[in-house]
Protein backbone atom coordinates (compact mmCIF):
# COMPACT_ATOMS: atom_id res chain seq x y z
CA UNK A 1 0.00 0.00 0.00
CA UNK A 2 2.61 2.12 0.93
CA UNK A 3 4.74 1.97 -2.61
CA UNK A 4 1.12 2.61 -4.20
CA UNK A 5 1.19 5.87 -2.53
CA UNK A 6 5.02 6.81 -3.13
CA UNK A 7 4.01 6.10 -6.96
CA UNK A 8 0.85 8.23 -7.06
CA UNK A 9 2.89 11.37 -5.72
CA UNK A 10 5.74 10.37 -8.36
CA UNK A 11 3.58 10.34 -11.21
CA UNK A 12 1.69 13.75 -9.93
CA UNK A 13 4.88 15.41 -9.83
CA UNK A 14 6.15 13.91 -13.04
CA UNK A 15 3.15 14.71 -15.36
CA UNK A 16 3.93 16.28 -18.26
CA UNK A 17 0.18 18.30 -18.90
CA UNK A 18 -2.11 20.30 -17.01
CA UNK A 19 -5.47 20.15 -17.31
CA UNK A 20 -8.01 23.36 -17.25
CA UNK A 21 -6.93 26.84 -16.69
CA UNK A 22 -5.39 26.74 -13.84
CA UNK A 23 -1.82 26.36 -12.27
CA UNK A 24 0.95 27.78 -14.81
CA UNK A 25 -1.93 27.88 -17.24
CA UNK A 26 -4.17 30.73 -14.69
CA UNK A 27 -6.18 32.72 -16.90
CA UNK A 28 -4.41 35.62 -15.23
CA UNK A 29 -0.88 34.58 -16.96
CA UNK A 30 -2.69 34.62 -20.39
CA UNK A 31 -2.94 38.23 -22.39
CA UNK A 32 -5.63 39.71 -23.63
CA UNK A 33 -5.14 42.94 -25.74
CA UNK A 34 -7.66 45.76 -25.37
CA UNK A 35 -9.46 46.30 -28.69
CA UNK A 36 -12.78 46.04 -29.96
CA UNK A 37 -13.17 42.63 -28.77
CA UNK A 38 -12.58 40.88 -25.17
CA UNK A 39 -11.52 37.69 -23.22
CA UNK A 40 -14.22 36.49 -20.94
CA UNK A 41 -12.57 34.64 -18.07
CA UNK A 42 -15.63 34.54 -15.46
CA UNK A 43 -15.99 30.74 -16.15
CA UNK A 44 -12.58 29.63 -15.64
CA UNK A 45 -10.54 27.33 -14.85
CA UNK A 46 -13.22 25.56 -16.73
CA UNK A 47 -13.32 28.09 -19.55
CA UNK A 48 -12.65 31.46 -21.55
CA UNK A 49 -14.78 33.03 -23.59
CA UNK A 50 -13.24 34.81 -26.53
CA UNK A 51 -15.15 38.03 -28.18
CA UNK A 52 -14.42 38.85 -31.48
CA UNK A 53 -13.94 42.54 -32.93
CA UNK A 54 -17.00 42.57 -34.90
CA UNK A 55 -15.99 44.75 -37.22
CA UNK A 56 -13.24 46.10 -39.77
CA UNK A 57 -13.34 49.03 -41.89
CA UNK A 58 -9.85 49.19 -43.24
CA UNK A 59 -8.07 46.61 -45.51
CA UNK A 60 -6.10 45.57 -42.73
CA UNK A 61 -7.12 42.37 -40.74
CA UNK A 62 -8.35 43.34 -37.11
CA UNK A 63 -7.44 40.48 -34.75
CA UNK A 64 -8.61 39.49 -31.31
CA UNK A 65 -6.44 37.15 -28.93
CA UNK A 66 -5.59 35.55 -25.91
CA UNK A 67 -2.65 34.60 -25.69
CA UNK A 68 0.23 32.45 -23.53
CA UNK A 69 3.45 34.26 -23.39
CA UNK A 70 5.50 31.01 -23.71
CA UNK A 71 4.90 27.28 -23.17
CA UNK A 72 6.78 25.63 -20.18
CA UNK A 73 7.62 22.35 -21.78
CA UNK A 74 7.42 20.91 -25.65
CA UNK A 75 4.24 18.86 -26.06
CA UNK A 76 0.32 19.42 -27.44
CA UNK A 77 -2.38 21.36 -26.25
CA UNK A 78 -5.51 20.33 -26.83
CA UNK A 79 -8.89 22.10 -26.21
CA UNK A 80 -12.31 21.75 -27.15
CA UNK A 81 -14.26 24.95 -28.99
CA UNK A 82 -17.73 25.90 -29.66
CA UNK A 83 -18.16 28.84 -31.97
CA UNK A 84 -21.05 31.30 -32.57
CA UNK A 85 -21.97 34.46 -34.53
CA UNK A 86 -25.03 36.11 -34.70
CA UNK A 87 -24.32 38.31 -37.39
CA UNK A 88 -21.66 37.27 -39.90
CA UNK A 89 -20.42 33.94 -41.13
CA UNK A 90 -17.42 32.57 -40.16
CA UNK A 91 -15.83 33.63 -43.76
CA UNK A 92 -16.04 37.15 -42.29
CA UNK A 93 -14.61 36.44 -38.36
CA UNK A 94 -12.91 32.85 -38.71
CA UNK A 95 -11.50 31.67 -35.25
CA UNK A 96 -8.19 29.61 -34.68
CA UNK A 97 -5.64 28.70 -32.72
CA UNK A 98 -1.55 30.86 -32.86
CA UNK A 99 2.06 29.79 -32.34
CA UNK A 100 4.46 32.57 -32.55
CA UNK A 101 1.90 34.34 -34.16
CA UNK A 102 1.02 32.38 -36.76
CA UNK A 103 -2.54 31.44 -37.14
CA UNK A 104 -4.27 28.42 -37.90
CA UNK A 105 -7.73 28.32 -39.10
CA UNK A 106 -10.05 26.33 -37.57
CA UNK A 107 -13.61 27.30 -38.92
CA UNK A 108 -14.61 29.02 -42.51
CA UNK A 109 -17.38 29.00 -44.64
CA UNK A 110 -20.98 30.12 -44.58
CA UNK A 111 -22.42 28.56 -41.72
CA UNK A 112 -22.59 30.83 -38.07
CA UNK A 113 -22.21 28.90 -35.39
CA UNK A 114 -20.07 25.28 -34.89
CA UNK A 115 -17.70 22.97 -32.61
CA UNK A 116 -15.24 20.30 -32.62
CA UNK A 117 -12.03 19.67 -30.95
CA UNK A 118 -8.40 20.63 -31.87
CA UNK A 119 -4.82 19.80 -30.56
CA UNK A 120 -1.33 21.41 -31.84
CA UNK A 121 2.22 20.97 -31.29
CA UNK A 122 4.29 23.59 -29.23
CA UNK A 123 8.00 23.67 -28.30
CA UNK A 124 9.16 25.25 -24.65
CA UNK A 125 9.12 29.17 -24.85
CA UNK A 126 6.29 28.93 -27.91
CA UNK A 127 3.90 31.73 -27.24
CA UNK A 128 0.31 30.39 -28.37
CA UNK A 129 -3.45 31.24 -28.28
CA UNK A 130 -6.57 31.61 -29.67
CA UNK A 131 -7.90 34.43 -32.20
CA UNK A 132 -10.81 35.85 -33.73
CA UNK A 133 -10.21 37.76 -37.20
CA UNK A 134 -12.23 40.13 -38.65
CA UNK A 135 -12.22 40.69 -42.35
CA UNK A 136 -15.48 42.30 -43.19
CA UNK A 137 -17.74 43.21 -40.74
CA UNK A 138 -18.97 46.87 -40.07
CA UNK A 139 -20.46 47.32 -36.16
CA UNK A 140 -21.89 44.20 -36.10
CA UNK A 141 -21.71 42.02 -32.80
CA UNK A 142 -18.66 40.22 -32.98
CA UNK A 143 -18.28 36.08 -32.78
CA UNK A 144 -18.28 34.96 -29.80
CA UNK A 145 -15.71 30.90 -29.14
CA UNK A 146 -16.09 29.26 -25.79
CA UNK A 147 -12.79 27.08 -24.92
CA UNK A 148 -13.16 24.36 -22.82
CA UNK A 149 -10.99 20.99 -21.82
CA UNK A 150 -7.74 22.82 -22.34
CA UNK A 151 -5.33 20.94 -21.30
CA UNK A 152 -1.13 22.02 -22.25
CA UNK A 153 2.05 20.71 -21.66
CA UNK A 154 3.94 21.11 -17.93
CA UNK A 155 7.46 20.54 -17.08
CA UNK A 156 8.65 17.62 -15.59
CA UNK A 157 9.28 18.54 -11.48
CA UNK A 158 12.19 17.40 -10.09
CA UNK A 159 11.57 14.98 -7.37
CA UNK A 160 12.93 15.92 -4.18
CA UNK A 161 15.90 13.34 -2.88
CA UNK A 162 14.16 12.54 -0.04
CA UNK A 163 11.18 10.86 -2.10
CA UNK A 164 13.82 9.09 -3.97
CA UNK A 165 15.35 7.90 -0.55
CA UNK A 166 11.34 6.56 0.98
CA UNK A 167 10.90 4.81 -2.74
CA UNK A 168 14.42 2.70 -2.51
CA UNK A 169 14.02 2.21 1.46
CA UNK A 170 10.40 1.03 0.95
CA UNK A 171 11.08 -1.18 -2.23
CA UNK A 172 13.84 -2.70 0.12
CA UNK A 173 12.30 -3.28 2.68
CA UNK A 174 9.14 -5.42 0.37
CA UNK A 175 12.78 -7.17 -1.13
CA UNK A 176 13.52 -8.22 2.52
CA UNK A 177 9.90 -9.80 2.79
CA UNK A 178 9.96 -11.69 0.06
CA UNK A 179 13.54 -12.84 0.62
CA UNK A 180 12.75 -14.13 4.15
CA UNK A 181 12.53 -18.30 4.59
CA UNK A 182 9.24 -19.89 5.64
CA UNK A 183 9.19 -20.84 9.61
CA UNK A 184 10.05 -25.05 9.95
CA UNK A 185 8.34 -26.86 12.10
CA UNK A 186 9.80 -29.84 13.41
CA UNK A 187 7.35 -32.79 13.70
CA UNK A 188 8.38 -35.98 14.19
CA UNK A 189 6.82 -39.04 11.73
CA UNK A 190 4.67 -41.80 13.09
CA UNK A 191 7.67 -43.86 11.91
CA UNK A 192 10.25 -42.06 13.60
CA UNK A 193 12.08 -43.76 15.95
CA UNK A 194 11.83 -42.01 19.87
CA UNK A 195 15.11 -42.07 21.83
CA UNK A 196 15.01 -43.15 25.49
CA UNK A 197 17.11 -40.97 27.84
CA UNK A 198 16.81 -43.38 30.44
CA UNK A 199 17.69 -46.50 28.57
CA UNK A 200 19.32 -45.91 25.68
CA UNK A 201 17.15 -47.49 23.19
CA UNK A 202 14.65 -46.49 20.44
CA UNK A 203 11.03 -47.48 20.01
CA UNK A 204 9.00 -47.43 16.94
CA UNK A 205 5.19 -46.73 17.31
Amino acid sequence: MRLLWVSILINLLTANAWAGFVGPYESGNWSCPIGFGSCDTGGAPDSVTLIGPGWNFGDDTVIQTFQYPGAPADGQVTFDWVYSNPNDPAADEPFGYLVNGSFSQLIDGFIYSDSGSASFSVNEGDSFGFAIKSFGTYGDAGASVVISNFSGPLAPVPLPPAVWLLTSALGMLGWINRRKPGRNHHSTSASEPIPDAQEGRNYRF
